[in-house]
């Protein structure tokens, strides 16, 4: 069942020593409750849980305009009482009937439900409590973030009257919008704060600004924002049976009006790191949240603390401080399905216990599929990326069209690259993923000379890296070389469990590579030439790496298949097969 619970709490009511004050306490919170709400037909439908110093109101119903009502009429009649202090809570979420404990034949209705728990903890934030202590108010209220979600751009929602604090309860945290009308003393403590002390700095913005398909024109490179289109995602509503469609921009700003966790998951090439990245700066834009971004790889080792301390480093230049406490943060986690399971869970026991975090984490189709998983994640609300779908696609095609000033009179190249991209697609096993549709369009559009047609992920990332090498002008007779060198690299890293070289170490490489295979050029103008590409170059902390993990493991692949014959290829693949085979199990 998913409906509003209202929880209220008297102030003091533990401290009243006397069984009669106890009694007289009750009744006149019934009777302000009754006498409030006596003409609204949807406080009929309620049930209550009794908790001794208050209550939880139950109401089936979404008529969220009319339960706000019933709210604000129980303050203005607890201000005409005058004789009773008390607070409350308006939440929306998951309950069920259930069995009195002891009393299995009782026909008086119970209930639980994590939509109860929650609003316990809500009840209790300090926030709330401080509201009511420091005023001279009868009644004083607030409602939480679940319902904020449903109610935040409804015209009879008066939003000036709210105001947004974060809280912890134990190891519970979100945030709570208290109705500060006619409140003169603001709970201090946990209001939340802006980010306009912590600047993103430049070579950080670099890496947010990279996105795994590069393409030149003119000498100019695009980056993450020049074909960057926010997808659409399939999702569950608790009160619908089947998912819906919705889209990513809009999540995004529901996101940035009311944070909570949530999680994206989706194929390979889905476009996962890139909607990480943008994220990561239109919340950071916002002004109201500090985002840290994690980006997470294989082995990754050691307590999120640690990680989010070297990020707040890397990407501010600041350390924790008092100021960090109270401000809202968003971690933004990538890759979260590549760290172990026990550091999964360490994770998410940390965001869920700490106070003023809440996390966007992006995992793989594989880790969503699984009960286990999903499991851990049962605070989070999950997303599904979807592939492109026609309008998607178009708009696409439209940017690609634009970013290489064609001209399109009448939208004729438009539809001609749109049937184009349709017949390439129907042919293949490639999914409508952005990345796979701007490597079909650079393909068509640079003539690459493939063995076959475009029609398989290896072909892209074939085509792509082809594409990429002529951008820096080298020519058909050198790149053969260049490739070999590269898969090289690529299988030395695979074996040795790096993932970059210094500059010493890659002269030292080629120094090595040069003493077994022949290479037709001098080594400075192999490292010249890569270190200002989007396939092997110099990354933000100077280090020689693959641009992105999908041309690393290109590589790999590459010169596992050029060596089939040996008997080191054969032992790596059989371990790649075993690996895969645990990932499956575990996921």
């Amino acid at each position: 069942m998913f409906g509003v619970i209202i929880g209220i709490d008297i102030k003091d009511f533990s401290k009243t020593s006397r069984t009669d004050e106890m009694q007289n306490k009750r009744g006149i919170l019934a009777k302000i409750i009754s006498d409030a709400v006596d003409n609204l037909k949807i406080f009929e439908k309620r049930k209550v849980i009794d908790i001794g110093d208050g209550c939880f109101i139950l109401i089936d119903s979404g008529d969220y305009e009319n339960i706000l009502l019933g709210i604000s009429r129980i303050q203005l009649k607890a201000k005409e009482d005058a004789s009773l202090f008390f607070r409350g809570i308006v939440h929306v979420g998951k309950y069920e009937k259930t069995t009195k404990i002891l009393d299995a034949k009782s026909t008086t209705e119970s209930f639980v439900g994590e939509g109860i728990n929650d609003a316990s903890r809500y009840l209790e934030a300090q926030c709330l409590k401080d509201m009511l202590r420091k005023n001279n108010q009868n009644f004083v209220y607030g409602i939480s973030n679940e319902l904020y979600m449903q109610v935040h751009d409804q015209k009879y929602f008066i939003e000036s009257h709210f105001s947004r604090y974060g809280f912890k309860v134990k190891n519970y945290n979100n945030q709570i919008f208290l109705n500060t009308v006619n409140i003169l003393n603001l709970p201090e403590t946990e209001k939340i704060l802006d980010n306009s002390d912590y600047k993103v700095k430049n070579a950080f913005l670099k890496f947010i600004n990279r996105s795994d398909f590069v393409y030149q024109k003119d000498g100019e490179t695009s980056d993450i924002n020049t074909f960057f289109i926010f997808p659409d995602v399939l999702t569950e509503k608790p009160e619908l049976s089947s998912a819906y469609k919705a889209n990513s921009e809009d999540v995004l700003n529901s996101f940035l009006k009311y944070p909570t966790n949530i999680a994206f998951s989706g194929n390979d090439q889905f476009g996962k790191t890139s909607l990480a990245k943008i994220f990561f700066m239109k919340i950071y834009e916002q002004g109201n949240f500090l985002p840290i971004f994690l980006s997470l790889q294989h082995n990754e080792k050691g307590k999120i603390q640690n990680k989010i301390n070297a990020a707040l480093l890397e990407q501010y230049g600041r350390k924790f401080n008092k100021l960090y406490d109270k401000m809202l943060k968003i971690l933004i986690i990538d890759d979260f399905h590549l760290i172990d399971k026990y550091l999964q869970k360490d994770y998410i026991e940390h965001i869920l216990s700490s106070k003023n975090i809440f996390s966007i984490v992006f995992v793989d189709s594989l880790f969503s599929n699984s009960i286990e998983n999903i499991k851990l994640l049962n605070h989070y609300k999950f997303y599904t990326i979807r592939e492109f779908g026609h309008k998607s696609r178009f708009e696409l095609i439209n940017k690609w069209i634009m970013h290489l000033n064609i001209p399109n009179e009448k939208n004729e190249i438009l539809d001609e690259l749109s049937e184009y991209i349709e017949n390439t697609f129907v042919k293949g096993i490639i999914p409508y993923s952005p990345f796979y549709i701007l490597t079909t369009l650079a393909a068509r559009s640079d003539f690459v000379p493939l063995k076959g047609e475009l029609t398989s992920k290896g072909h892209c990332y074939q085509a792509l890296i082809y594409i990429s090498l002529r951008k820096i002008n080298i020519p058909d007779n050198e790149i053969g070389a260049f490739l070999n060198i590269l898969s090289n690299i690529s299988m030395f890293f695979y074996s040795n469990n790096i993932t970059s070289f210094s500059e010493n170490e890659l002269i030292c490489f080629l120094d090595n590579y040069s003493k077994d295979y022949n290479i037709p050029f001098d080594i400075d103008y192999f490292i010249n030439k890569i270190a200002n590409s989007s396939v092997f170059s110099i990354n933000t902390i100077g280090q020689y790496s693959f641009y992105a993990s999908y041309l690393f493991h290109y590589f790999v692949a590459k010169y596992l298949s050029d060596h089939l014959s040996e008997v080191e290829t054969k032992q790596y693949i059989k371990e790649i097969y075993g690996n895969l085979d645990i990932n499956l199990d575990s996921s």
